[in-house]
C-alpha cells in the first residue's frame, strides 16, 4: 500500500506492537532523511529502515531545532514476537513548541502517571489521546482506556484541546468502531469532556503555535 507524499520529519514511536510499529507502514512513509525517536531497546527492531533511531529512556528529553520532546511513562508492556516480553520499554511524549505543550498519550491503561505528569510538568495544551480497543475490560483495562479514563486522564493533565486517536482502523476488540468517538462527542456537546474536542479527518494537518 502507499500512504503518498508524506515525509515526515520526526517519527515518534510509542512501544513496539505492530499496530503501532510496522515497518511496511514507515517504509511507506518514504524518505530516509528523518529520525525517530522510540523507546530504550526498541531501534534494534528498525535495522531494516534507513533511518535515524534515537532510543529514549522515561523522564530524558531531546531537542530538535526549537522543538523539546521528553519521553514519559505510560501504563502499558512490549512484545512483538512472544518471547521478547518487556525487553523494551514503552511511553508517551510531551513535545514542547512555541510555547505549547502537546501530550502524546500512545497506548496506555489508566493509571496516576497522569496526575504525576502534569504536576511536574505542568497544564497541556494539545493531547492525543485513544478511545478504542478497550473491550473486554478484563482483558483490556490494563493495556487501554475506555473512552472515559482517557477523559479522566485528560482532565488529569490539565488539557484544553483533547484530539481523539486509536479508533477506526485496526479491529483489536470487541466494542462497535464508531462507540468510543460517539463517547467523546457526547461528552464534549454536555460538556462532561473538560475541554474541546479536536476530531481530525484522515491526513488533516493540525497547525500548532501560531
Amino acid at each position: 500500500f502507499e500512504i503518498g507524499h508524506i515525509c515526515p520529519d520526526l517519527l515518534l514511536v510509542s512501544h513496539g506492537h505492530y499496530d503501532h510499529f510496522d515497518i511496511r507502514t514507515i517504509r511507506a512513509l518514504g524518505g530516509s532523511g528523518y529520525t525517530a525517536l522510540m523507546p530504550l531497546g526498541l531501534a534494534r527492531y528498525a535495522k531494516k529502515l534507513s533511518i535515524k533511531c534515537f532510543e529514549m529512556e522515561w523522564g530524558q528529553k531531546t531537542m530538535l531545532g526549537d522543538i523539546e520532546i521528553l519521553f514519559l511513562p505510560a501504563y502499558h508492556w512490549h512484545s512483538r514476537y512472544g518471547f521478547d516480553k518487556n525487553r523494551a520499554l514503552w511511553g508517551s511524549f510531551l513535545i514542547r513548541y512555541r510555547g505549547k505543550q502537546i501530550y502524546f498519550c500512545g497506548d496506555s491503561g489508566y493509571n496516576t502517571h497522569f496526575t504525576k505528569i502534569r504536576a511536574e510538568y505542568g497544564d497541556m495544551d494539545i493531547c492525543i489521546m485513544p478511545v478504542g480497543a478497550y473491550k473486554p475490560d478484563f482483558i483490556m483495562k490494563h493495556s487501554h482506556m475506555d473512552p472515559y479514563e482517557s477523559m479522566q486522564a485528560f482532565r488529569d493533565l490539565g488539557g484544553k484541546v483533547f484530539v481523539p486517536m486509536h479508533y477506526g482502523t485496526f479491529a483489536l476488540s470487541d466494542e462497535p468502531p464508531g462507540e468510543g468517538i460517539g463517547i467523546a462527542k457526547c461528552a464534549a456537546q454536555d460538556g462532561s469532556l473538560g475541554g474541546e474536542l479536536a476530531e481530525l479527518d484522515i491526513g488533516e494537518i493540525m497547525e500548532i503555535g501560531r
